[in-house]
């Protein structure tokens, strides 16, 4: 799934989620974040995910909360998110 939008400072948001299944059978869920007019130098890109369940996908959309995302320099950052499908 992939949602756009703005965040409270109105910047730009892209976030992408997705689910993948190892060939041992480990499923792993990413949430990608990138903040920022794409291609700027003030863009910043935040990684974060876990183990199957991190995300809740449904028919209607994605969710998650207290997902720990960082860009592996700073402290991470807490997100939550409610992407609808349409």
């Amino acid at each position: 799934a992939q949602g756009r939008g703005t965040n409270a400072d109105g910047e730009p948001v892209v976030l992408d989620l997705s689910r993948a299944r190892g060939e041992d059978g480990t499923v792993e869920d990413d949430v990608i974040v990138d903040i920022g007019e794409p291609g700027s130098d003030d863009a910043v890109g935040l990684r974060g995910g876990g183990s199957e369940g991190v995300i809740a996908f449904t028919d209607d959309g994605a969710s998650g909360s207290d997902i720990e995302v960082s860009d592996f320099v700073s402290d991470p950052v807490t997100l939550s998110f409610d992407v609808a499908c349409g």
